[in-house]
């Protein structure tokens, strides 16, 4: 199989996927969508994931009235190219901006996702289970094969953060020119700011190893993510 095939099909999600055996069991919320959404029969062939990197073309061979049992045909596998990059963005207010932002981060490849707080966010709250949902669904509607890790930052001072990509409105340099500025091949963390943007001291802190700007104008917190996010899955 290569690229290709995925233009047209539908792709579901398992958890319980038996390579060395050709097994795949599809059952809950998927075999719902499987069965009585798209009426999928005995004899039909699906695509599923199983979010580390690989998609199985399959075919239904046994359905009954709570899981689907599938057999694998073939098997293609991916790389995580930007599986190396951490994205940083803040826990916003307005939950379905942060969703749709969430979002824009899976559709372009981006597999480590941090939703962080700091000293003047305002939403506190976070719900793991909820963002768990929308990662499937993310990879389902893109044809993503990697299941990203949405993980959740009380203090964004206490996190592991190298290499730190940094954006300010006063940088010289625009992150569409950071070819050659940038050693792509370490491990790296891109932030976005909170709406009312981080302190001197949380950006002292910080120390940030690289600092752009992403445009000439001032951003929403989820469209700066999806510019940056955008720019950066080009230049790797």
């Amino acid at each position: 199989m290569n690229q290709d095939f995925l233009s047209n099909t539908e792709l579901f999600f398992s958890s319980s996927i038996d390579s060395e055996r050709n097994k795949i069991v599809i059952s809950d919320e998927e075999f719902h969508h499987l069965s009585k959404v798209m009426r999928k029969k005995e004899g039909d062939k699906i695509f599923v994931t199983d979010g580390k990197g690989a998609i199985y073309e399959s075919e239904i061979t046994a359905l009954n009235k709570k899981k689907a049992a599938l057999k694998i045909l073939d098997t293609i596998k991916y790389s995580d190219k930007l599986g190396n990059i951490s994205f940083y963005i803040p826990n916003l207010h307005n939950k379905e901006r942060m969703r749709f932002a969430v979002e824009k981060l899976i559709e372009l490849g981006f597999t480590k996702i941090r939703i962080y707080n700091s000293s003047r966010t305002i939403a506190k709250g976070f719900n793991q289970a909820k963002w768990e949902k929308v990662a499937v669904a993310a990879i389902k509607q893109s044809l993503r094969a990697f299941l990203p890790e949405i993980s959740f930052c009380e203090n964004l001072m206490k996190s592991e953060i190298s290499n730190l990509i940094f954006f300010d409105q006063n940088g010289t340099d625009k992150l569409i020119d950071a070819r050659g500025k940038i050693n792509f091949g370490d491990n790296i963390s891109v932030l976005i700011g909170p709406e009312g943007g981080l302190s001197e001291e949380e950006i002292s802190l910080l120390k940030p190893k690289y600092l752009f700007k992403l445009n000439d104008y001032r951003l929403r917190s989820e469209t700066a993510v999806i510019a940056a996010a955008s720019i950066i899955s080009s230049l790797v």
